[in-house]
């Protein structure tokens, strides 16, 4: 017998997963073999802590019925890691494509979509000719081009 998600999250510490739930249509256990619960966290009305106890109580509910959960890939970056010459050569490229405006690091690091971290990415800006710093978070393309 299927249990129903209702049953077994039951406390009313749990009514956002409730709602979440209901809004994708999840009804019993074994609908959230499908549940992104690294995502749950980001959700409205979800705390980390919150997110860890539902994450928590789907494992000890699938451990206690024998039911062997779904392997989980990892999210890969879009892309494949940049070196530094590499992030050399597309942060140059970003900044010339954007030289009339103010670039945040934050902004860098999304555009990479994970092939470069914040630290790689502050290394760099803070090395070469052709880009100027504002502050420690924003820099611009100065037009100085030795190093490209």
């Amino acid at each position: 017998m299927e249990n129903s998600i209702v049953e077994i999250y039951s406390k009313a510490t749990y009514l956002p997963f409730l709602k979440y739930c209901q809004e994708r249509r999840y009804q019993t256990m074994e609908d959230l073999a499908r549940c992104p619960f690294h995502l749950l966290g980001k959700e409205p009305g979800f705390t980390p802590l919150l997110a860890s106890r539902v994450k928590a109580v789907y494992d000890s509910y699938c451990k206690t019925q024998g039911i062997a959960q779904p392997v989980r890939q990892a999210v890969e970056p879009a892309g494949k890691a940049f070196a530094e010459p590499e992030l050399v050569k597309w942060l140059y490229a970003y900044f010339q494509k954007h030289q009339e405006k103010l670039v945040t690091v934050s902004e860098l690091v999304k555009e990479l979509s994970g092939r470069a971290g914040r630290p790689a990415v502050l290394k760099v800006l803070q090395n070469v000719s052709w880009c100027s710093a504002v502050d420690k978070n924003t820099f611009f393309y100065s037009g100085k081009q030795e190093e490209a």
